[in-house]
């Protein structure tokens, strides 16, 4: 069924209708291409569409009048009602991405394909009108207008002439504009490739430099002038850029051997070599650049990473304060120094390059992320040392959250910002964003991790054990996923699954630390804490030797650790080493003034010894301490007792009742 129905309208309505049919049929391809042609210019460059459009419309004026078809016209007059929409909704994105020239161009394209219609040879606008009647009514041409009109060798001459005129000076200035504004191709902004945590890689590259072009005419400038160093250079760049490292180094090599002392010839190359992964001698080449320019900002910028990928915090920090003293305009030189000062354990000056580049760049994700990190670190250090936090952790929150709102897809930052919301007790805004984290990352094992302590914590232990085992199998090495699932375990009561667990987190945290070479504090509490796990199991057990190597272990990687000396007095105290037992117990008061229990079991210890009076002084402190602790009630109750203060060992020995405390034995 036709769309048009030529009963339902009046002559002139229908010859209306056939005539613009019959218009648009001359340049068919072009009229329909124009909903289609903005959202083009997003994929693919201007000028191979306008030529495309050229050939096509070209090839379409040879064959137009022979294939005349009323129901194709009909249909491109409907495609063609989407132009304005597609128009303007491309621009507008065009311009969220500041693009103000491809938005001009998408705006005014159906302005734009009028005028581009001049360039393909007109058509006699009455032949396809006729033809298209024709089919219209089912009628044939013959019967309703008589011999078909046929055209001379004068109109076809006049029809191809004609664009002719007008494509001449309009290619002609096309072709003067690019020669005399495209011509020279400089060093582009090179893409900063860090290849650590929180770094992500960002590609700067203009979409009006046509690499193509620029290799074609340096090539030719090679071929007329073969000692050119500047056209190597030029087409060593836009090798490079296009992707073709190894091009770019030969070529970049070559106008070395020509200009031995052009500074940015050896940057160009360190550059091609830092993007294929080569960092010592992309490292080799930014040296000789400085050394060449000591003013080569770019060169210091680059080196950097290099030396931050290999460690060397201390040059990586020196190279990008000169980049910032020779270009203190540059935001990514301070996210750089930013984060050697926070290798450095620089956590003030970290966060003031970060604050630095977040002014020069409001929209720098990276730098909120960076700053928010440090914030963090900052907020763990004053809680270790027993001070306030002073808001470090809401700061590290704020600084996350814009992270996340100007990079949606950082899927690190949001478990960062999970780890800041659990430290300050949010469990649910913590589960939250390990959720997505794992949603953007699946193969994340610290968001695993992180949402396994969530889990814990509101003692969900099946569900901790779940997340705590996919940790595993996505980082096997992880000391803390399986001393954690241990932990899980045994509160499931599942104790040879937390043995074994306690093994495995023993086992591989020693292997790390070893690797590591230095002391981890985080790293070295895992691991003690496993020691004491796997200790009490060993002490109940009666397996005391093994418990008090565990207890060793455990106090040489954390020696401030008092539960390990507490736990170690135990087992002497059991093995019948009295003298080792009160000197572990003492140790631990000493680290922990606040621990009732220790000095409950010294006293008990002194009571085995006969020192009944030194008993009594413990007992009291512990019950000071913890007025609900019943071993001290009941153990102070038999050193009365021994002193002959019946009534007031009966009194104790009922408070320890009173308390749930039943004693093994006297």
């Amino acid at each position: 069924m036709m769309l048009w129905n030529h009963a339902e309208h009046t002559l002139e309505d229908n010859q209306r209708f056939c005539w613009l049919r019959a218009a648009e049929w001359v340049n068919w391809p072009l009229f329909v291409s124009q909903p289609f042609i903005p959202p083009l210019l997003f994929f693919v460059r201007p000028r191979y569409i306008l030529v495309t459009l050229f050939i096509v419309g070209w090839i379409w004026s040879t064959v137009r009048a022979s294939i005349v078809n009323f129901r194709l016209a009909e249909i491109g007059c409907l495609v063609v009602m989407l132009k304005w929409p597609s128009a303007l909704i491309c621009a507008v994105v065009f311009l969220c991405q500041h693009e103000y020239g491809f938005a001009a161009l998408s705006a005014f394209w159906p302005a734009l394909a009028m005028i581009l219609s001049s360039f393909v040879p007109p058509g006699a606008v009455g032949v396809f009108e006729r033809k298209i009647v024709s089919q219209m009514l089912r009628v044939p041409e013959s019967e309703l207008f008589g011999e078909p009109y046929r055209q001379g060798w004068a109109n076809y001459v006049g029809y191809y002439l004609t664009p002719l005129v007008f494509a001449a000076p309009v290619c002609g200035a096309a072709y003067l504009w690019s020669r005399l504004f495209t011509s020279e191709i400089t060093v582009p902004p090179v893409a900063v490739a860090p290849a650590d945590e929180a770094m992500k890689r960002v590609e700067v590259i203009a979409r009006n430099v046509d690499w193509d072009s620029a290799i074609a005419e340096n090539s030719k400038a090679i071929r007329l002038a073969p000692t050119n160093a500047d056209a190597y250079s030029k087409r060593g760049i836009a090798y490079g850029n296009m992707g073709d490292y190894g091009k770019a180094i030969v070529d970049l090599t070559k106008a070395i051997r020509l200009a031995p002392k052009d500074a940015k010839l050896y940057y160009g190359r360190g550059w091609a070599y830092d993007e294929m992964g080569d960092r010592d001698k992309a490292l080799a080449d930014f040296t000789e650049a400085i050394r060449l320019d000591p003013e080569c900002d770019l060169a210091f910028f680059r080196r950097g990473f290099i030396y931050l990928r290999k460690r060397d915090w201390g040059n990586a920090h020196a190279d990008w304060s000169e980049a910032v003293r020779l270009d203190p305009k540059n935001s990514q030189a301070y996210w750089g120094r930013g984060i050697a000062n926070s290798r450095l354990l620089n956590s003030e000056e970290a966060i003031a390059d970060y604050t630095e580049a977040i002014r020069l760049d409001p929209k720098f994700a990276a730098a909120y992320g960076g700053r928010g990190t440090e914030y963090a670190s900052l907020a763990r250090c004053n809680h270790g040392d027993g001070q306030p936090e002073n808001g470090n952790w809401d700061k590290a929150i704020a600084d996350y959250t814009a992270a996340i709102r100007l990079d949606p897809q950082d899927a690190d930052v949001r478990r960062e910002r999970g780890d800041a919301y659990q430290e300050k007790g949010e469990l649910d805004n913590a589960a939250t964003d390990y959720d997505d984290a794992i949603r953007l990352a699946p193969e994340s094992a610290e968001a695993y991790f992180g949402r396994g302590d969530v889990f814990r914590r509101k003692e969900h232990f099946d569900r901790a054990i779940t997340d705590y085992t996919q940790a595993i199998r996505l980082d096997p090495k992880c000391a803390q996923a399986y001393y954690c699932r241990g932990v899980a375990s045994a509160r499931t009561g599942n104790c040879e699954q937390a043995i074994a667990d306690y093994h495995d987190a023993v086992r591989i945290s020693g292997f790390v630390a070893s690797i590591i070479g230095t002391a981890d504090p985080k790293l070295s509490k895992t691991l003690a804490d496993a020691f004491c796990q796997r200790g009490g199991y060993r002490f109940a057990a009666r397996d005391l030797g093994d418990a008090i190597a565990d207890y060793d272990e455990a106090i040489k990687l954390a020696p401030g650790y008092a539960d390990a000396n507490y736990f170690r007095g135990m087992a002497y105290r059991e093995k019948g080493e009295v003298d080792k037992a009160i000197a572990d117990f003492t140790e631990a008061i000493r680290l922990d003034p606040g621990c009732a229990k220790a000095y409950c079991n010294r006293g008990v210890t002194y009571g085995r010894l006969r020192y009944v009076d030194k008993a009594l002084v413990d007992f009291f402190e512990a019950i000071r301490l913890d007025p609900k602790c019943g071993p001290a009630y009941y153990w102070r109750g038999v050193a009365y007792r021994l002193r002959g203060f019946e009534s007031k060992a009966k009194t104790d020995f009922q408070r320890a009742k009173d308390l749930g405390f039943k004693p093994e034995r006297d």
